[in-house]
Protein backbone atom coordinates (compact mmCIF):
# COMPACT_ATOMS: atom_id res chain seq x y z
CA UNK A 1 0.00 0.00 0.00
CA UNK A 2 1.37 3.24 -0.87
CA UNK A 3 0.35 7.11 -2.06
CA UNK A 4 1.74 8.25 -5.15
CA UNK A 5 1.60 11.98 -5.92
CA UNK A 6 2.85 13.07 -9.06
CA UNK A 7 4.81 16.55 -8.78
CA UNK A 8 5.69 17.09 -12.61
CA UNK A 9 3.64 20.58 -12.80
CA UNK A 10 5.84 21.53 -10.24
CA UNK A 11 8.88 21.05 -11.82
CA UNK A 12 7.39 23.05 -14.81
CA UNK A 13 7.15 25.56 -12.75
CA UNK A 14 11.39 25.61 -12.27
CA UNK A 15 11.45 25.94 -15.79
CA UNK A 16 8.85 29.10 -15.96
CA UNK A 17 10.59 31.15 -13.41
CA UNK A 18 13.70 30.56 -15.08
CA UNK A 19 12.34 31.64 -18.18
CA UNK A 20 10.78 34.62 -16.33
CA UNK A 21 13.88 35.57 -14.37
CA UNK A 22 15.96 35.62 -18.00
CA UNK A 23 13.27 37.81 -19.27
CA UNK A 24 13.32 39.83 -16.70
CA UNK A 25 17.27 40.21 -16.60
CA UNK A 26 16.69 40.68 -20.72
CA UNK A 27 14.25 43.63 -20.00
CA UNK A 28 16.26 44.91 -17.09
CA UNK A 29 19.80 44.96 -18.86
CA UNK A 30 18.12 46.61 -22.22
CA UNK A 31 18.69 49.74 -23.89
CA UNK A 32 15.42 51.08 -23.82
CA UNK A 33 15.11 50.14 -19.61
CA UNK A 34 18.76 51.97 -18.89
CA UNK A 35 17.04 55.23 -21.34
CA UNK A 36 14.02 55.40 -18.88
CA UNK A 37 16.11 54.86 -15.72
CA UNK A 38 17.79 57.82 -16.41
CA UNK A 39 15.22 60.00 -17.55
CA UNK A 40 13.56 59.20 -14.13
CA UNK A 41 16.62 60.27 -12.04
CA UNK A 42 17.45 62.76 -14.15
CA UNK A 43 15.53 65.79 -12.44
CA UNK A 44 17.58 64.79 -9.31
CA UNK A 45 21.33 64.54 -11.27
CA UNK A 46 20.26 67.93 -12.93
CA UNK A 47 19.52 69.33 -9.77
CA UNK A 48 22.29 68.53 -7.83
CA UNK A 49 24.52 69.90 -10.62
CA UNK A 50 22.84 73.28 -10.54
CA UNK A 51 23.66 73.14 -6.69
CA UNK A 52 27.51 72.59 -6.93
CA UNK A 53 29.97 75.16 -5.61
CA UNK A 54 31.90 74.22 -8.75
CA UNK A 55 35.77 75.64 -8.97
CA UNK A 56 37.28 73.22 -11.57
CA UNK A 57 34.33 71.82 -13.11
CA UNK A 58 35.28 68.06 -11.87
CA UNK A 59 32.92 67.49 -9.56
CA UNK A 60 30.03 68.31 -11.08
CA UNK A 61 30.76 66.42 -14.30
CA UNK A 62 31.11 63.11 -12.20
CA UNK A 63 27.28 63.44 -11.15
CA UNK A 64 25.90 60.68 -12.61
CA UNK A 65 23.18 58.15 -12.86
CA UNK A 66 24.63 54.86 -14.20
CA UNK A 67 22.91 51.49 -14.25
CA UNK A 68 24.60 48.36 -14.30
CA UNK A 69 23.65 44.46 -15.22
CA UNK A 70 25.45 41.53 -14.55
CA UNK A 71 24.99 37.78 -15.58
CA UNK A 72 25.31 36.65 -12.17
CA UNK A 73 24.79 39.54 -9.73
CA UNK A 74 21.87 41.91 -9.25
CA UNK A 75 21.37 44.73 -11.66
CA UNK A 76 22.75 48.39 -9.86
CA UNK A 77 21.18 51.71 -10.24
CA UNK A 78 23.32 54.46 -8.50
CA UNK A 79 22.59 58.21 -8.96
CA UNK A 80 25.76 60.85 -7.59
CA UNK A 81 29.02 60.62 -7.28
CA UNK A 82 31.34 57.28 -7.43
CA UNK A 83 34.22 58.22 -6.21
CA UNK A 84 36.17 54.78 -7.60
CA UNK A 85 35.16 56.22 -11.44
CA UNK A 86 35.68 59.93 -10.60
CA UNK A 87 38.45 60.34 -8.41
CA UNK A 88 39.35 64.07 -9.26
CA UNK A 89 35.33 64.00 -7.22
CA UNK A 90 37.09 62.87 -4.46
CA UNK A 91 36.36 66.00 -2.19
CA UNK A 92 32.54 65.76 -2.89
CA UNK A 93 31.73 64.86 0.68
CA UNK A 94 34.37 68.11 1.84
CA UNK A 95 31.75 70.53 -0.43
CA UNK A 96 28.69 69.13 0.99
CA UNK A 97 29.57 69.60 4.43
CA UNK A 98 32.34 70.93 4.35
CA UNK A 99 35.56 71.50 6.45
CA UNK A 100 37.73 72.18 9.26
CA UNK A 101 41.26 73.26 7.39
CA UNK A 102 43.66 73.52 6.65
CA UNK A 103 41.60 76.25 4.80
CA UNK A 104 38.65 75.90 6.49
CA UNK A 105 35.37 75.90 3.99
CA UNK A 106 31.74 76.34 5.02
CA UNK A 107 29.04 73.68 3.52
CA UNK A 108 27.78 74.15 0.02
CA UNK A 109 24.93 71.75 -0.09
CA UNK A 110 24.07 70.07 -3.20
CA UNK A 111 23.58 66.44 -2.87
CA UNK A 112 21.49 66.76 -0.04
CA UNK A 113 18.99 69.48 -0.55
CA UNK A 114 18.24 67.59 -4.27
CA UNK A 115 17.39 64.34 -2.44
CA UNK A 116 15.31 66.28 -0.55
CA UNK A 117 13.56 67.29 -3.26
CA UNK A 118 13.20 65.09 -5.66
CA UNK A 119 14.09 61.59 -3.87
CA UNK A 120 10.82 60.47 -2.93
CA UNK A 121 9.62 61.23 -6.42
CA UNK A 122 12.83 59.25 -8.17
CA UNK A 123 11.85 55.95 -5.55
CA UNK A 124 8.00 56.36 -6.98
CA UNK A 125 8.88 56.43 -10.51
CA UNK A 126 11.62 53.81 -10.53
CA UNK A 127 8.73 51.75 -8.89
CA UNK A 128 5.89 52.04 -11.38
CA UNK A 129 9.09 51.46 -13.89
CA UNK A 130 9.96 48.33 -11.88
CA UNK A 131 6.33 47.58 -12.35
CA UNK A 132 5.51 47.93 -15.74
CA UNK A 133 8.83 45.62 -16.33
CA UNK A 134 7.32 43.22 -14.48
CA UNK A 135 3.85 43.02 -15.96
CA UNK A 136 5.71 42.41 -19.13
CA UNK A 137 6.74 38.57 -17.77
CA UNK A 138 3.67 37.73 -18.10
Amino acid sequence: MALKFDLSPFDRLDDDFAKAAGKLETLVGSENTKTQVKAVLKPLEDDAKSRVHSITGHLKSSIETRVTTHADAPTEIEVGISYKRHPKAHHAHLVEDGHGGPHPAPPHPFWEPAVQLHGQQAVDALEDLMEDLAEQLF
